[in-house]
């Protein structure tokens, strides 16, 4: 489903009062925000989930920014397949492969739609319009160019708001539902497993 907020119609604070009307209605296992669109609604989101009533929903907010790099230690998740992999940091913590978020989020979407781990079905007549521009949207996004310097996709610069709303989503869902999370260490955000007990011993 889809709802759209419009300025002309909202003001911010009543824009994050219709999402937590939204979180009371259907519980979701995670909410993700957009750090670049929702700057300045994070401190009064932030006051929102100090609320006892909302102490559930802590750990399932996520903050995202899609101009950061996320980094992949290579031995983490590859094992001893080094030699084969382009690193493109090493450092005394390790040795990295680098992705900017949007490009990994773009390779996590595509891969979760394919194994079918997500999936756009019907809506109701209602939300039939939403949907149709989110399913345009995501066929117009294509590969311009690659960056020169970094070997990084240049994905379509047009305004895909559906779908950066998508990623978003898709992003909270990742790490609510996968054995993944992003920390930060040091000035590095890092992508790491989340191993079990019977993994660890």
């Amino acid at each position: 489903q889809v709802e759209s907020v419009e300025l002309r119609k909202y003001t911010q604070i009543e824009s994050i009062d219709r999402i937590f009307e939204i979180i009371d209605t259907i519980k979701p296992h995670s909410v993700a925000v957009d750090e670049g669109y929702a700057a300045g609604s994070l401190e009064i989101i932030s006051k929102k989930l100090e609320n006892d009533k909302y102490e559930w929903m802590r750990n399932r907010f996520h903050v995202v920014s899609f101009g950061e790099v996320i980094h992949i230690p290579v031995k983490e998740f590859f094992g001893s397949a080094e030699e084969e992999l382009y690193i493109d940091e090493d450092s005394e913590e390790g040795r990295y492969i680098k992705r900017p978020m949007k490009v990994f989020m773009t390779a996590i979407i595509a891969r979760m739609l394919l194994n079918e781990k997500i999936a756009i079905g019907p809506v109701d007549a209602e939300h039939k319009n939403e949907r149709r521009t989110l399913l345009e949207e995501l066929r117009s996004v294509k590969i311009e160019k690659l960056n020169e310097k970094s070997g990084y996709p240049v994905y379509t610069k047009k305004d895909l708001h559906k779908v950066s709303a998508f990623m978003v989503g898709v992003y909270g869902y990742f790490l609510s539902t996968g054995s993944f999370k992003i920390v930060q260490e040091g000035n590095k955000k890092v992508l790491r497993k989340q191993y079990s007990k019977d993994e660890v011993t």
